[in-house]
């Protein structure tokens, strides 16, 4: 939908501009076909790299801004923080609520349901009608110890959440195994959540208070450095 603005952009542009489409969520062929109606007018890019080797889209990372981040509540025990729409998560969801609980983590989670899905009744305490305002959800990655990034079947791309988890200083657990082979991985500070994960390893990684990511290599990541990878 947001595609069908180009055309009167480009009408209106100056001679010497270019206009450039990015997408920040990965998408469908249908959605993918009607952004190319557009290729003469603009250039299309993507966060995720299979959509970009798929659609022979340009690729350029999420970004985020280096925000000046308010002073960190924090409770007795370790607390884990998720916020996100269903989209097919609910299970691995539930799965991670439930280690974490039984190894003692407090669960800050917060799904929001989609329609015609079935929520079990022993969740609906976390299974919510809408979604966090922005001011709501970064206070609760400020005062949580790890933050939980759950990604679509299918996505490689870093999410905008793990880039909020690492400015905040936080642990992270993901189920994006592509994460691998980007330059912010840690294994010190993220832990993929995978269908034979170690209970053991994990256990280790709670347990381990520092956490500590390269600035250098965030920083590219921040709005500036995204901004130019289009020239």
């Amino acid at each position: 939908e947001d595609a069908k603005i180009i055309p009167i952009v480009y009408r209106h542009k100056k001679r010497t501009a270019k206009i450039i489409l990015w997408n920040w969520n990965i998408k469908t062929n249908v959605q993918a076909n009607e952004e190319k109606r557009y290729e003469k007018l603009c250039e299309i890019w993507t966060f995720d790299k299979n959509d970009a080797q798929k659609y022979k889209w340009r690729l350029n990372s999420q970004f985020y801004f280096n925000l000046k981040l308010s002073p960190v509540i924090k409770g007795e025990n370790k607390s884990a923080f998720l916020a996100c729409v269903d989209k097919g998560r609910y299970q691995i969801a539930k799965e991670i609520r439930n280690v974490l609980t039984g190894m003692g983590i407090e669960c800050n989670f917060w799904l929001v349901k989609q329609k015609n899905n079935k929520y079990e009744k022993d969740d609906e305490e976390w299974i919510k009608d809408s979604s966090l305002s922005y001011s709501v959800f970064l206070k609760n990655v400020q005062n949580s110890d790890i933050i939980i990034d759950l990604v679509q079947k299918g996505q490689s791309g870093i999410t905008v959440r793990i880039l909020e988890a690492i400015i905040a200083g936080k642990k992270i657990i993901t189920n994006n195994v592509s994460i691998r082979g980007n330059e912010l991985f840690d294994k010190k500070n993220m832990y993929i959540w995978e269908d034979k994960s170690d209970m053991a390893d994990l256990y280790q990684f709670l347990n381990d208070n520092k956490c500590e990511y390269d600035v250098s290599v965030v920083e590219k990541y921040m709005f500036d450095s995204w901004i130019e990878n289009f020239y």
